[in-house]
């Protein structure tokens, strides 16, 4: 919710002017080749796709990195420059209020324009915050819905950018947090978004070469798979009406509906020995339908369905090759998709 006192804008600029006397300094630079050097393997696999990008792209990036990086651990104000007196204590201050809080990545959404630079958003952990940016003030002007950046904490909720902003016009929110669980699975599930992002940035700058393709629609809902793990209580098959069709492939079963449109076709799969299933639809629509038609009989494993738009499950088989969690239910059932 939207705070009822929002900072004018003569705040923030005045806050912006302390942060510039902060970063201005990057003593992040001093260790910034050895940490670069972490990254030159995931650089060369996504080298092609990163020539697509604009030249000043990597340095620009790389400084948003180092500073994310370098602010993860707590720091003690530098040595004074005893010189100026007057920029000493400025300094000092702009220590104080940027330089001992943390620099994590964020992607989030934009939930309100408050006008004036403002923005109200909504990142990928379902946290609300406040956000001043002349970027996001352009990108979201051009119909960007979906952005990724370092944000840094200026007053309680309220937060700025350091570096470059990101910026999607076809993806949807938890679009970036699956790329994160694919680029480091238990990582993202242990310490998160950001910490991934610090991690390995690179297939996150790759994937902003997909920024300017629009979002993949059906009528008007957007085509975002929804998928679910569980287990299936026996004889489950039989609550399905009979336009759902059954293939059997060993002790795997799949039963589908509506193989003749893709955009509006369900699945779930059984492995009928240890009773895991996988219930699966490719519009957020149509996998509530199917979680209504089995009821109490599907007992998931996640807290709520893992999704994917069509434009990040693009992205992902691009620059990463098959995505392996959906594609082992899929590949016994081969030879009753080449047949059709």
């Amino acid at each position: 919710m939207v705070p009822k006192k929002i900072p004018d804008t003569a705040w923030f600029e005045e806050q912006r002017a302390l942060f510039a006397v902060y970063f201005d300094d990057t003593p992040w630079h001093a260790e910034g080749d050895r940490i670069v050097r972490t990254l030159e393997v995931a650089l060369r696999k996504y080298a092609v796709k990163l020539k697509e990008l604009p030249g000043n792209f990597l340095p620009m990036v790389m400084d948003q990195y180092l500073a994310s990086r370098w602010h993860e651990i707590s720091r003690s104000l530098p040595e004074p420059d005893t010189g100026d007196l007057s920029a000493t204590i400025r300094y000092i201050h702009a220590f104080c209020c940027f330089g001992m809080k943390k620099w994590p990545y964020r992607a989030f959404e934009v939930i309100q324009d408050l006008g004036g630079k403002r923005f109200w958003c909504r990142d990928e952990e379902d946290e609300e915050f406040g956000l001043y940016s002349d970027g996001l003030a352009h990108s979201f002007s051009e119909g960007k819905r979906l952005f990724l950046s370092v944000v840094v904490e200026v007053e309680g909720r309220w937060h700025m950018t350091y570096g470059p902003l990101l910026d999607w016009m076809g993806l949807f929110p938890g679009d970036l947090g699956y790329l994160a669980s694919k680029v480091a699975r238990q990582l993202y599930g242990k310490e998160g978004f950001s910490a991934v992002v610090r991690f390995n940035p690179v297939p996150f700058w790759a994937a902003w070469t997909y920024g300017v393709i629009p979002a993949v629609y059906h009528k008007d809902e957007p085509v975002i798979q929804c998928w679910l793990h569980g287990t299936l209580a026996p004889g489950s098959g039989e609550v399905l009406p009979s336009t759902w069709r059954r293939d059997d492939a060993g002790s795997k079963t799949r039963w589908t509906y509506r193989d003749d449109n893709f955009f509006r076709m369900r699945q779930i799969f059984l492995d009928r020995k240890t009773g895991k299933a996988l219930v699966l639809a490719r519009r957020p629509g149509d996998f509530n339908k199917i979680m209504a038609l089995l009821g109490r009989r599907f007992e998931q494993d996640e807290e709520r369905p893992l999704s994917v738009s069509a434009l990040m499950g693009a992205i992902i088989q691009s620059i990463m090759g098959m995505d392996e969690e959906l594609a082992a239910w899929e590949r016994p059932f081969a030879r009753f998709d080449t047949a059709r």
